[in-house]
């Protein structure tokens, strides 16, 4: 479980290291952020074979 707004490395970052690592384990994003788009429509959901999205409350 990775959340997108890391402090020191985003979450977006950590898991495009674990993919260039050949890492297969499975990823869940969690976000802020309000807009449906930016929690799916994200060139990166795809890219780095992000489980699944949780918008915090």
């Amino acid at each position: 479980m990775l959340d997108i707004g890391l402090p020191d490395i985003s979450g977006l970052e950590v898991a495009r290291r674990l993919r260039k690592a050949g890492s297969a384990v499975p990823i869940l994003m969690l976000t802020v952020r309000d807009a449906v788009a930016d929690r799916v429509a994200g060139s990166w959901y795809a890219e780095l074979r992000v489980a699944g999205i949780a918008a915090e409350a």
